[in-house]
């Protein structure tokens, strides 16, 4: 297991991701409160990877 910042277990895999980090809920909400939303009326059969760049 990685020592320091990733030391807590299951943040440790976060460590090689692009950002460093997770997703955080508050940005799955504002893409989920967007598509709800009359400026998303366009889009349609889509599927939305939100992962931060991991699957780049």
């Amino acid at each position: 297991m990685a020592l320091g910042r990733f030391a807590e277990p299951g943040l440790d895999e976060v460590a090689g991701s692009p950002r460093g980090r997770i997703t955080e809920p508050e940005a799955v909400a504002v893409l989920a409160l967007w598509l709800a939303s009359p400026a998303a009326a366009a889009m349609n059969a889509q599927a939305l990877t939100l992962d931060g760049g991991e699957s780049a």
